[in-house]
């Protein structure tokens, strides 16, 4: 008599043709299952040291393409330091006739509090200008040596626009600095960066005012490092110390009796998030708003002929350079006083 401990060994010894291949697959699916387990935690652990390598301590990070009051930074929880992140180029200008540039770095500028921060306050005395290794390393330099910054110059009228200026004095800022030091290859503020990006980044790391003077914005930055305090709480304290000048807000109020007041932009257009903001607050108050656009025209003339024959005669009446807005006809109020 075949006892139950017996039977299922016998049937599986009988049917061991059968139950084989299903074995041997199901081992094989779990040591892959396994596999892929194990190397994606190896794979998050990885990214994960990575990022926090990059960030060198920072926990909570505002970065803006708006430049703000760096007062912004003051009386925020925890410890918050201000900062300008800016992108640039790097030249060595080399007396043997071989210029060595990085046509894209990372240019950080940092006060003293910052430069504590990242753990750079033992690398130079005063005024430290402090090249990332691999920086250094693209660029052949060495410490005393200098090197020319290439920053873009802020404007309030966009690049692509026909009343910008685009000649290369006014587009590029340039500073020359003296490197006073250069980061160890082991040190984790050459691999600082905010953006996430798995290019390894070439850093520079100059005095805030400095950097500051350079693009002939003193005062203002565009970002704020901050540690020791949720990002909740960094945000509540200040979204509400920012101004309308840290938004690039102007509101004016027109002379006279004209019950209307004006919002503009610095940057000569209002963002998305700004019209809904005017407009939100107007209907909270009450009152009525209409979106306008002012712009300058080149050329205006009569007809739709053109404006010039071929044979350059037939000139038309022309008027150059006109204010022009653009308004809702059927919203707008009655001109005049």
């Amino acid at each position: 008599m075949v006892s139950l401990l017996r039977w299922p060994l016998r049937n599986a010894w009988f049917f061991r043709t059968l139950h084989l291949p299903v074995l041997l697959g199901t081992a094989l699916a779990a040591a892959v299952l396994t596999g892929s387990l194990v190397i994606g935690d190896s794979l998050r652990g990885s990214l994960r040291a990575r990022a926090e390598r990059q960030l060198n301590g920072v926990e909570s990070a505002y970065l803006g393409s708006q430049l703000i009051e760096a007062e912004r930074a003051v009386g925020l929880p925890g410890e918050a330091v201000p900062a300008l992140l800016l992108q640039g180029s790097i030249q060595r200008d080399d007396t043997d006739g071989e210029p060595r540039t990085v046509p894209r770095a990372t240019i950080v500028g940092l006060d003293e509090r910052g430069l504590g921060f990242l753990n750079l306050t033992d690398r130079s005395a005063k005024a430290p200008v402090i090249l990332g290794a691999r920086t250094a390393k693209a660029l052949n330099a060495t410490v005393g040596g200098t090197v020319v910054l290439g920053l873009e110059r802020r404007s309030a009228i966009p690049r692509a626009s026909v009343l910008a200026k685009k000649s290369l004095d006014d587009v590029t800022a340039t500073k020359t600095v003296t490197v006073t030091a250069i980061l160890p290859d082991d040190h984790p503020a050459n691999d600082f960066q905010l953006v996430p990006n798995p290019t390894a980044p070439l850093v520079f790391y100059v005095p805030l005012d400095v950097l500051q003077t350079a693009i002939d914005k003193p005062g203002r930055i565009n970002a704020i490092l901050g540690k020791g305090t949720p990002t909740a709480d960094l945000n509540a304290v200040f979204t509400k110390s920012l101004t309308l000048a840290d938004w690039g807000l102007r509101v004016t109020l027109p002379s006279g009796n004209r019950g209307y007041v004006s919002i503009e932009s610095e940057q000569l257009l209002l963002n998305p998030s700004s019209v809904a903001a005017a407009t939100t607050a107007a209907k909270s108050l009450g009152a009525a708003s209409e979106p306008t656009i002012v712009y300058l025209a080149n050329v205006v003339s009569l007809g739709t002929d053109p404006i010039r024959t071929a044979d350059g005669s037939g000139d038309k009446k022309l008027i150059g350079y006109s204010v022009i807005a653009g308004v809702n006809p059927s919203a707008a109020a009655p001109l005049g006083p």
